[in-house]
Order: structure tokens, then sequence, then C-alpha cells
């Protein structure tokens, strides 16, 4: 495969925007407790994401639930809120499974392997670390005493893809009992990645 025909399906479905979108919500999500003007930005870029990616033909719904999502975000920099926040997380995790559910359907449904499945791989894995991340903090805000470390938005997603790539370096604990399931449901996800979707890439790329 040369590097023009590498560019050529990059064009056709530009799913390396989202890919990339993902990427920079990765890097942001660290600052959102220092600094609450990233929300909307947080926001911003996967709508972005959204709309230059091959998900689907019709995206109004995950565009309509962005948009909402936006507003949330904006709201949360003016106004400190509990609820904002509540409301935010969940509208939030339920976007990022929505956007996961059709990654997982264009992996599963296509024929060969080009640079697009292997963009939709990579980007499935960044959703569901990202999702997951968001319930971590979700827990440890509703309960202070689920984790043997408070949970910031960085520590929140350190611990989720540390979980999910089963190092478990030991540094945070899950304390509760929903807490530890929550760590159970992420690491079976890991290993699901690894030993379906990895080697059904691997085994449509080898069939040519």
């Amino acid at each position: 495969m040369s590097i023009f025909s590498v560019f050529r399906q990059l064009q056709k479905g530009n799913m390396i925007l989202l890919f990339f979108a993902l990427l920079f919500l990765i890097i942001s999500f660290p600052l959102l407790e220092r600094f609450s003007f990233l929300f909307p930005l947080f926001s911003s870029v996967l709508i972005l994401g959204i709309l230059g990616s091959s998900l689907s033909q019709k995206k109004t719904l995950l565009l309509l639930w962005s948009f909402l999502l936006l507003l949330i975000s904006f709201a949360m920099v003016f106004f400190e809120h509990i609820f904002l926040t509540f409301v935010f997380i969940i509208g939030m995790f339920f976007l990022l499974w929505t956007i996961a559910s059709k990654l997982i359907y264009r992996i599963f449904s296509s024929e060969k392997v080009h640079v697009e499945e292997v963009l939709s791989a990579l980007s499935l894995y960044l959703v569901v670390g990202i999702s997951f991340a968001l319930l971590v903090f979700l827990l440890d805000m509703m309960n202070p005493e689920s984790y043997s470390e408070v949970m910031g938005w960085g520590e929140s997603l350190y611990y989720s893809f540390i979980t999910m790539s089963t190092l478990g370096y030991g540094d945070i604990l899950p304390q509760t009992y929903w807490a530890m399931n929550l760590a159970i449901v992420q690491v079976l996800f890991g290993v699901f990645f690894t030993a379906t979707v990895l080697a059904l890439l691997v085994g449509k790329y080898s069939r040519g």
C-alpha cells in the first residue's frame, strides 16, 4: 500500500479527524480541573471530530447531542454546580458510547483492513478509555472513599487507561464495591479488545 493510496483512503472517510480529536481530548482532560474554559473546547473538538468522520451518513442525532453538551459546558464555565457536572459527564458518556457502537460496527462489518479500519480501532480504544475516566470521576465525586486517592480529571484518565491496559501499578486502588466492579468491566474490555478486535483486524489483513 503506497503513501498515495493511504491519503486517498483518509480523504474518503476522514476517520483521522475523529482520531486526532480524541487525542486532543486526552491531552486536555487533566487540564479541565484548572481551566474551566476548556469544557466548551472539549465539546467543540468532539463535534468537529464527528463532523469530519465517516461513522454514519446520518449524524444528526450525534450532532444535536454534542451541541447540547456544548451548551452545558458553556454553563459550567460560569456556574460551578455539581448538577451541571453530573449532567455533562452522563451526557458525554452516552455520546462516547454511541460513537463506540458505530466504531465497533464499522470494524466488524468491513471486509478488508484499510487505514480507516485501523484508525477506527485506535479511536475505539481511546473512546472507551475516556468514557471510563468519566465514570471514575463521577464515582469519586459521589463517594470520595471510592478510591485510595482523590480522583481529579487527570487522575481519573490515568487510572482508566492503566486499568484498561491491565498494567495495574497499584498506586491508585478501588476501595468500594462499585469501584471494584467498574475496574473489572474495564479490564474485561481491555482483554476483549486485544483478543477480538486486534485479532479480527489481523485476520482480515492476512486474507487480503
